[in-house]
């Protein structure tokens, strides 16, 4: 019973990291590094069998995605909230009457549009900075 207990925190605790990566642009590697990780620890973020971190390596993770190390084993993570906006953009969370959310929408449908085009200029970036 525990080990499906620990297993069912792993696939959360991976999947969390997996969508974090997703939204901040980065990859295992990336984490890795930043996190002062073996590059060889990628491995063990693809097998929930495999996965049994200390609290120090959870806690140094947590840190490099820039979430808090509750948030990381949050099984209920909302990663969006976390996505690298453009500096003119902040992620706010708030509560609309259905008005205000029908006025709101048509912004909501240019900013996406922003963020996705600032994403694939980052992501330019990137390419250029790893093939070199």
């Amino acid at each position: 019973m525990a080990s499906l207990s620990k297993r069912k925190n792993a696939i959360t605790i991976l999947s969390n990291i997996k969508s974090l990566l997703i939204v901040k642009n980065m990859n295992y590697s990336d984490l890795c590094s930043q996190a002062d990780l073996s590059p060889s620890y990628s491995v063990f973020f693809k097998d929930p069998d495999k996965f049994n971190p200390t609290l120090e390596v959870l806690s140094s993770i947590a840190s490099s995605l820039n979430v808090s190390l509750s948030e990381l084993i949050d099984p209920h993570l909302d990663a969006a909230k976390y996505q690298e906006l453009p500096e003119d953009m902040k992620h706010y969370d708030v509560i609309l009457t259905k008005f205000q959310r029908f006025r709101i929408d048509s912004w909501l449908k240019i900013n996406e549009q922003k963020i996705k085009d600032y994403q694939i200029k980052k992501l330019e970036v990137y390419e250029k900075l790893s093939k070199s």
